[in-house]
């Protein structure tokens, strides 16, 4: 059981299923900074990257560590 839920940013990019790739942030100006340079990095006028909210549970402290677990969307 989660002891509480985050929502965070995450950065979306690649085209399709098998190439997509993900990577979350703590804050939205951090998931932007992030856009902004995988823009700049590899521009894909096919494939702009996107910035989706995700709900993470969060876990009780266990041996010391704490952790989030990304939360599947069961209804899509």
């Amino acid at each position: 059981m989660f002891e509480a839920y985050r929502i965070r940013p995450v950065l979306e990019w690649e085209g399709s299923d098998e190439t997509r790739k993900f990577e979350a942030f703590t804050s939205l100006g951090q998931a932007i900074e992030a856009k902004a340079i995988t823009m700049r990095r590899e521009p894909n006028p096919h494939m702009e990257p996107r910035i989706f909210w995700t709900l993470y549970g969060v876990n009780p402290v266990l041996h010391g560590v704490r952790t989030e677990d990304a939360i599947a969307d069961l209804d899509s």
